[in-house]
């Protein structure tokens, strides 16, 4: 059962992984990806509430409204979206964070040689706004 989870879960990541490409890059054609393009399509990305939380929904939710919940629930989401910005920028070339209420994430190790910076505030489903900033090299 654990394996068929993790299965299930890996294969979700890959479905984000391609989905944020594919919509990253398909504007992109001679142009580095910047943190703009990446902040702008989390606006469209929708993902299963229980891949990334403890509960047992199966709900499509932004994935912005997700990443409001894990600003103060415990969640996979941090690791993923690593794991996806590691493949975008490479390791530790990327500081992601975003704040929701009294709650900010950070994701990444970037801390120094910020080449480009990009913010943006993202409406949450259950109210209020999720800010967001990504800083890459």
């Amino acid at each position: 059962m654990t394996a068929f989870v993790d299965v299930m879960i890996f294969l979700t990541i890959m479905m984000l992984a391609i989905t944020v490409s594919a919509e990253v890059f398909a504007d992109a054609e001679e142009e580095d990806i910047g943190p703009d393009e990446i902040l702008n399509s989390l606006r469209s990305i929708e993902v299963r509430l229980s891949d990334f939380t403890g509960l047992e929904d199966d709900s499509l939710l932004y994935l912005s409204d997700i990443m409001a919940y894990s600003a103060s629930h415990e969640s996979r989401l941090p690791e993923y979206l690593g794991e996806l910005l590691d493949g975008l920028f490479g390791h530790g070339r990327y500081l992601l964070s975003y704040t929701y209420g009294q709650d900010t994430v950070e994701i990444g190790g970037l801390q120094v040689n910020i080449g480009s910076e990009s913010s943006i505030s993202i409406p949450v489903s259950i109210g209020g706004s999720i800010y967001v900033v990504l800083r890459s090299i």
